[in-house]
């Protein structure tokens, strides 16, 4: 059947008992009303149905055991009313650059795991789909997609057929649109636009902390194709980029473990004021300069591990090199290293940390 370029004012109606072996072709094909496929039964042609740039004033169903063996094409279709894909067998729904003014639902869909869905630079107002409907993982393509809502149905009940509803909606939950985003093939899951659309619709809805697990997890597909080390790297500088007070963690952990060794130092004589006089009067037992600041190993630690926060003890006190250990659990080449260390792993902590709230602003 060839509608190409056709002009029609009323419906087109293909409807239960419609049986063809060849080609629907509608490219084109301007209808005031809808087109009704429902029942329809398309036997041979790989693209069974072409709609591709057709212009449709209302709704398209394709449901009520729709059987086909090729694919249905309204590649840049421009549709005033819903596409509704119910109760049907298809391999696959080719919907790019498709703009859709009502809802895509997406229900019923027989042998799903078999059926693809391009949706790529589509726009419609809302998807209606069931967890039971979605394609297998890599049937799912959806860069470029925009809408306003996203609506998750449980699958209905022979009641609620009859009665032509959809089943209870559920309320927009990260964790299955994770799974949904998943379903695209690996060489598209890195791609941010369906992410951020998502996490942008989250923000529509109040639900912050929702958008941000939604980067985080772009993130984590964008750190895939890395090896071990930077994919753990990135996933972590992931994290701080949405929690970069996380990054007090390490830093609270390393400065309790290097007040335990200064402190266990100190009771040794094995931190020294770095001072010609206040040393000499510490090393032979006298009372130093009240002035001289006393030896904290907190402070001492904290200012070595956080290397912007001075409070002057860092420059008063140091590991004695003349200490002779009375064990082999503090001795000066382990001081003097721990200090190093603990200075490196401060400049780490606090690059890490701009570099991820620079990250997050700029964002």
């Amino acid at each position: 059947m060839n509608l190409a370029t056709a002009q029609i004012r009323g419906h087109v109606y293909l409807r239960n008992g419609f049986k063809s072996r060849g080609q629907l072709y509608m490219h084109s094909l301007d209808i005031e009303n809808s087109i009704d496929l429902s029942g329809a039964m398309l036997t041979e042609a790989a693209i069974a149905v072409i709609l591709q740039e057709a212009s449709v004033g209302g709704t398209i169903s394709i449901c009520e055991d729709f059987a086909s063996f090729g694919g249905v094409d309204v590649k840049s279709a421009q549709i005033g009313g819903n596409l509704v894909c119910d109760e049907c067998k298809l391999p696959f729904l080719y919907c790019a650059n498709m703009t859709l003014k009502g809802d895509l639902q997406w229900t019923g869909i027989r042998d799903a795991h078999s059926t693809r869905l391009w949706l790529n630079g589509a726009t419609i107002k809302s998807l209606r789909d069931e967890r039971e409907s979605w394609p297998s993982q890599g049937g799912l393509h959806l860069d470029g997609l925009t809408y306003e809502e996203l609506t998750l149905h449980s699958a209905r009940t022979e009641i609620g057929r009859q009665k032509n509803e959809l089943g209870p909606e559920h309320p927009l939950k990260v964790k299955d649109r994770v799974e949904w985003l998943q379903l695209q093939p690996p060489s598209d899951q890195a791609e941010p636009q369906p992410w951020m659309q998502l996490a942008a619709l989250l923000r529509t809805k109040g639900d912050e902390d929702g958008a941000k697990r939604i980067i985080f997890q772009l993130r984590c597909a964008q750190a895939k194709p890395a090896n071990k080390a930077m994919r753990a790297w990135k996933i972590v500088f992931a994290r701080l980029q949405q929690q970069p007070l996380w990054v007090l963690a390490p830093i609270a952990l390393i400065t309790s473990l290097a007040t335990c060794l200064f402190w266990f130092a100190s009771t040794r004589g094995a931190m020294a004021p770095t001072s010609k006089e206040p040393y000499a009067a510490w090393s032979s037992g006298s009372r130093m300069d009240a002035a001289y600041p006393r030896f904290n190993p907190f402070i001492y630690s904290l200012e070595n591990d956080l290397p912007l926060v001075k409070f002057g003890l860092d420059d008063k006190w140091a590991p004695d090199q003349s200490y002779k250990p009375k064990d082999s659990i503090v001795s000066y080449n382990t001081l003097r290293w721990a200090r190093v260390i603990l200075i490196l792993l401060g400049w780490l902590q606090a690059t890490v940390l701009a570099a991820a709230i620079g990250s997050r602003l700029k964002s």
